[in-house]
């Protein structure tokens, strides 16, 4: 019988990854599979970008992904699998205001390159899924940042 446990943390917080992974760990036993699925949508002009609005993209979206799967990785084998949910705007960037979340999910491109270099050997994949717009509270289909034309998404 397989088991799961889902853990809630505030990915801000440099401890707050690795301590997910740990608590996984003491209540399971060990940990298979890791899923990286945080992030939120940031966007405005650049301009209005502040320091710590930068900084808090980067440890949401980014060094939080580095520190689960850093933290996973101690605990892994071969077919341990860690997988983390990115985005279509790694590469496709639908309009002016979306540099933060542009640069964001790029980066995890690198990171998941990486890790998959690094953890292959040891027989743990590292993949990403970079979905496109999709309907929810934290971008629904007639929200202000809805991409929807014509019926379709536009990026």
């Amino acid at each position: 019988m397989a088991k799961a446990a889902v853990i809630q943390a505030d990915l801000a917080h440099p401890e707050s990854a690795a301590e997910a992974v740990e608590q996984t760990v003491r209540e399971l036993g060990r940990i298979d599979i890791l899923v990286n699925n945080a992030g939120f949508l940031t966007y405005g002009p650049l301009a209005e970008v502040s320091a710590a609005e930068l900084d808090r993209v980067l440890a949401v979206d980014v060094r939080s992904v580095f520190l689960a799967a850093q933290a996973a990785a101690r605990h892994m084998g071969d077919g341990g699998r860690i997988i983390s949910i990115g985005s279509c705007f790694n590469g496709r960037v639908p309009g002016s205001n979306f540099v933060l979340q542009a640069m964001a999910k790029s980066a995890l491109i690198g990171l998941t390159k990486g890790l998959a270099r690094e953890l292959g050997p040891f027989g743990i994949t590292a993949t990403i899924v970079d979905p496109g717009p999709i309907d929810t509270g934290m971008n629904p289909a007639d929200g202000e940042t809805a991409l929807a034309v014509d019926g379709g998404y536009t990026i």
